[in-house]
């Protein structure tokens, strides 16, 4: 297992897993508190917000350890970080069972009873199918990780941006105010703090190799790395803002849905058109300052 110390810009990716560990484990621990305790603010943030499950906190602290694993030396810890994730597999794999086939194995209310439930839509002290399938997903990601080939670092950043990519669906479902709004929705329902915890682990999965697969361009130290992580942090930013202050302004009646329509399609033509063409020119004099090194040496 290759240890971040040893990989160039270390200092930054581990600053992320640290950060990354301490807060899922700090969140994890106090949702575990407030089911205890029945202490209603840390099971749900809001009042009416959907409660995070303690198997979901469970499950948490179990990748956060993981990741912990992952990123020392010494092959046990390797394994140790490979079975840590295997729990958070088969958390998500059996409550995922208890959904197709309409059974209960008894794993829900392991920890503590859920009197409440979630409005009679889930069993009580039954995570989200989207909680489950996303922890499925992190075991598959340690699970390709367990080999060190370049399609496999590929397969598992996959898999973990496919985590990250439903958990920030979520987030922006909660900002926007349209969690519910739509058909099926209960199954891509999480607790809001689930959601950023995802977010939270997908990272520090990122984290554990940030020179393999597709990160290296995102790493890199030069200009190209720069605008891939200005115009990446761009693309997950700045399209759900305007996004959500158009449905803000729409809902408040300054402007009808054409209108409001009009202003986000030029909004985003001149916020990534400036983007682009900033880009263009920061490359430029990379590319410049690159053959006046080359012609001076």
């Amino acid at each position: 297992m290759q240890n971040l110390d040893q990989i160039p810009r270390g200092s930054r990716a581990n600053r992320l897993l640290q950060l990354s560990i301490a807060v899922t484990i700090a969140i994890g621990t106090m949702v575990l508190v407030g089911w205890a305790f029945e202490i209603q603010a840390l099971k749900s943030v809001l009042p009416n917000y959907i409660t995070m499950k303690a198997n979901t906190a469970s499950g948490f602290i179990l990748a956060a350890l993981a990741i912990w694993s992952a990123a020392g030396q010494g092959s046990w810890r390797k394994y140790l970080s490979f079975a840590l994730a295997c729990g958070v597999g088969l958390l998500g794999g059996l409550t995922l069972l208890q959904y197709i086939f309409n059974v209960s194995f008894g794993i829900d209310e392991f920890l503590f009873a859920d009197p409440a439930g979630i409005k009679g839509k889930f069993p009580p002290g039954r995570l989200a199918p989207i909680t489950a399938i996303n922890f499925m997903l992190i075991n598959l990601a340690f699970a390709s990780l367990m080999i060190p080939r370049k399609p496999f670092y590929k397969c598992a950043q996959f898999l973990v941006l496919l985590t990250f990519v439903s958990a920030f669906q979520a987030i922006v479902g909660y900002a926007s105010g349209m969690t519910y709004s739509f058909g099926s929705a209960y199954y891509t329902q999480m607790a809001i703090h689930t959601a950023f915890l995802f977010c939270f682990i997908a990272c520090g999965i990122f984290s554990l190799y940030p020179t393999e697969g597709f990160l290296p361009a995102f790493n890199s130290s030069n200009a190209q790395g720069k605008v891939t992580r200005i115009l990446m942090g761009a693309a997950v930013l700045i399209s759900p803002v305007f996004n959500l202050l158009y449905i803000k302004g729409q809902r408040a009646g300054l402007y009808d849905a054409d209108f409001g329509m009009l202003i986000h399609i030029i909004a985003n033509i001149i916020i990534f058109g400036g983007l682009v063409l900033w880009s263009s020119m920061l490359l430029y004099r990379s590319e410049i300052q690159r053959q006046e090194r080359k012609i001076s040496g």
